[in-house]
């Protein structure tokens, strides 16, 4: 929509556009360019992470922590079943990984349900 009082597009299409740059893979210098250059749009970059954050976007979701975590859990658990321990059920292996601190991550616990 466009503004009758400025001419500017409404926030409401500002932040679908923001998203769409989002959702596509832009990181934030790159989505105030194509705003500035391709919408005739100038925000900084405090604007842009606000807008993001209102419209519940967010790049640093740790997410390659809890892989990387996720990743050394699987390693450890199919190392156990392949040991002598094999035998021991989910409950040592479980008790094994909470040991070895592996088992404080949400996403791990997953893996036995």
């Amino acid at each position: 929509m466009i503004c009758s009082h400025c001419g500017h597009a409404t926030t409401l299409d500002q932040d679908q556009i923001i998203s769409e740059y989002f959702h596509s893979g832009y990181e934030y210098g790159e989505i105030l360019q194509l705003l500035h250059s391709r919408h005739n749009y100038a925000i900084s970059m405090r604007t842009l992470k606000r807008r993001l954050h209102k419209i519940g976007l967010r790049r640093k979701c740790g997410w390659k922590k809890d892989i990387t975590v996720l990743f050394q859990a699987e390693k450890r658990i199919e190392e156990l079943l392949d040991g002598p321990s094999s035998f021991g059920g989910y409950r040592s292996v479980w008790h094994t990984l909470q040991m070895e601190g592996l088992s404080n991550d949400i996403k791990i616990k997953q893996i036995f349900v």
